[in-house]
This record gives structure tokens, C-alpha cells and sequence, in this order.
């Protein structure tokens, strides 16, 4: 749903929003996608994605426009459902797009600063 009010929405530079299943967990896939339209990507021993961004479980990893990470935004303790977390997480990708996929200063957003595990 956030991927296609982003891509309603005016912007400099277009946001990808994306899932990383980790390796040894393909038995969640059908769950995982069940009902979601958002591309689901398998991570692997040869490509370990969620390591080198050392990703957990529920986290949400933002790249800049070099693929860097911006920050990491644990979903368990930041629930989109909340109202006021999605809106915060929507207007920082926004707000990335609008800076050329660079983060804006303090690119956490309210109440979801960078690194949060």
C-alpha cells in the first residue's frame, strides 16, 4: 500500500520498497506473501544481503541512492499499523526522493531515529 502512495505522490527520484527473506527460511514464503504485493528477494549463503546491512528480523534497511545504508528501522517495536509511524516512515522515503536519494538531516524520522533494534 506505502509503494503505491509513494508512486502517487510527486517525486525527484523513485522509491523501491522491497522483502529480503533470509537463507534456511524458505519455508515462510508462502505466508510472507500471502495477501502482499510488495517483490520478495532470497537471500543466500553467496549473497547475504541481510548480513552485509546486518539486518534482523523486521527490519526495514533504507539505501541511498549509492545503495548505502541510511538506517534500520526495527517493524516489531515501530509497527506500521500505528498511524504515526507509517506517516513517519512514509515522509522520510518522500522526503529521500525529493533530496536526490540522499537522507535529510535526521533521517529517522519522529520516533523512528536511525539504527533502532
Amino acid at each position: 500500500m506505502m509503494q503505491q502512495e509513494i508512486e502517487n505522490e510527486s517525486m525527484e527520484m523513485p522509491v523501491h520498497l522491497f522483502c529480503v527473506n533470509a537463507p534456511g527460511t524458505e519455508g515462510a514464503i508462502p505466508e510472507m506473501v500471502d495477501g502482499r504485493m510488495l517483490p520478495l528477494l532470497q537471500d543466500t549463503v553467496d549473497e547475504p544481503v541481510a548480513e552485509l546491512w546486518h539486518a534482523h528480523h523486521f527490519d526495514l534497511v533504507v539505501l541511498d541512492a549509492d545503495n548505502a545504508v541510511v538506517t534500520v528501522i526495527n517493524l516489531g517495536q515501530n509497527d506500521l499499523m500505528d498511524p504515526a509511524n507509517y506517516a513517519a516512515m512514509k515522509r522520510m522515503l518522500l522526503d529521500m526522493s525529493e533530496n536526490g536519494g540522499q537522507p535529510m538531516h535526521g533521517a529517522g524520522g519522529p520516533g523512528m531515529g536511525p539504527g533502532m533494534h
